[in-house]
């Protein structure tokens, strides 16, 4: 490798590349919410699916380490050795791309979504990375003042080196990912917990700086009663999350389609908490609408028992499980009938 200046055949094998990149972040895209329908295959197996689908992500990842190296600083690549690395790249991007589509929907929904989102992200680092790449030549040096800088590793080779470990981490985070569909399910119901409790933390900070979000508004006595009328209703939001996530590490299967739709439906409900959650602690502070609290309340305790009935029609209900599911349910009615006597003076 001699050169210290690109030709336009190796810039257009860079902006080709760039191209079919962008095609499969396009189609990524188009293909977000669940599998494509041509996706059929009742012979589908999840492990082989993981087996091919993490052999190119290892490979991209080992791949995009060897560009990395090359262009960290000159002597950089001629045209015909750029091209003998660009193209097993390309050819393990479109790997990724297809083993990626041969997921087939009776595997779950939310798996796939977790699995989507993943390979997006990794395909949207090598584009940066690319684009960083194709960049770099055509501010090449003409004088060995500014060669010696370019080369300095404060410079050039560390935005290159940012930019591969960006890929390479997003590499690594598919293959330490969740693998079924039952482990993606307690993922997306711990993302959920967290956030609740964070948003429960607010409301009690809240009660502590008597509603006070910074604009010199604060609470009546009446305010204050509600807040801690609704922190009852916040609770037991968590508390489900918690005891679901116990429920479905005991009993959770994803063997077959019917269990996984059970699963996809529990994570669509959950995932309707925390925004409900979050505009009922936005609504307490001053100056506060009773009316609007109580929506917010109203709003969330509906979901809340809608996700506890479902629970107890579903697979991974057992006869043990119906004992807190019913306090809950009941608790949830209780708290909701403490904000409705508070904000209606009672």
């Amino acid at each position: 490798m001699a050169n210290t200046s690109t030709s336009s055949e190796e810039q257009s094998t860079l902006d080709a590349f760039l191209d079919r990149i962008q095609v499969v972040s396009d189609e990524l895209q188009r293909s977000s919410s669940e599998p494509r329908l041509t996706t059929n295959n009742p012979e589908f197996n999840l492990t082989s699916f993981w087996q091919t689908l993490l052999s190119y992500v290892q490979n991209l990842s080992t791949q995009t380490l060897k560009l990395c190296i090359v262009w960290s600083k000159p002597p950089y690549p001629s045209g015909k050795e750029l091209n003998e690395l660009i193209t097993p790249m390309e050819l393990t991007l479109f790997g990724v791309a297809s083993s990626f589509y041969s997921y087939h929907r009776s595997a779950g929904l939310t798996l796939y979504k977790l699995i989507h989102g993943n390979v997006a992200i990794t395909v949207s680092n090598l584009h940066s990375f690319i684009s960083l790449t194709s960049e770099i030549p055509n501010k090449r040096p003409t004088n060995t003042l500014i060669i010696a800088y370019l080369c300095d590793s404060s410079n050039n080779s560390k935005q290159i080196a940012y930019a591969a470990e960006k890929v390479v981490e997003a590499c690594e985070n598919l293959e330490k990912m969740q693998k079924d569909n039952v482990q993606a399910c307690l993922h997306v119901i711990k993302s959920s917990k967290d956030l609740c409790k964070d948003a429960l933390i607010e409301a009690q900070q809240a009660i502590v700086d008597n509603g006070d979000d910074g604009s010199g508004s604060t609470w009546s006595s009446k305010d204050k009663n509600i807040a801690y009328a609704t922190v009852g209703l916040m609770k037991v939001t968590t508390a489900t999350l918690n005891k679901l996530s116990s429920t479905i590490k005991a009993s959770g299967f994803s063997s077959n389609e019917s269990h996984n739709r059970d699963l996809d439906n529990l994570t669509l409900n959950t995932d309707q908490l925390s925004p409900r959650l979050d505009n009922l602690v936005i609504s307490l502070y001053a100056p506060v609408t009773y009316e609007n609290v109580e929506t917010c309340a109203l709003d969330l305790h509906d979901c809340i028992l809608n996700i506890l009935q479902f629970t107890r029609a579903s697979y991974f209900c057992k006869e043990a499980d119906m004992e807190w599911i019913s306090f809950l349910e009941n608790a949830c009615k209780h708290n909701i009938e403490k904000v409705k006597t508070t904000v209606q003076g009672k």
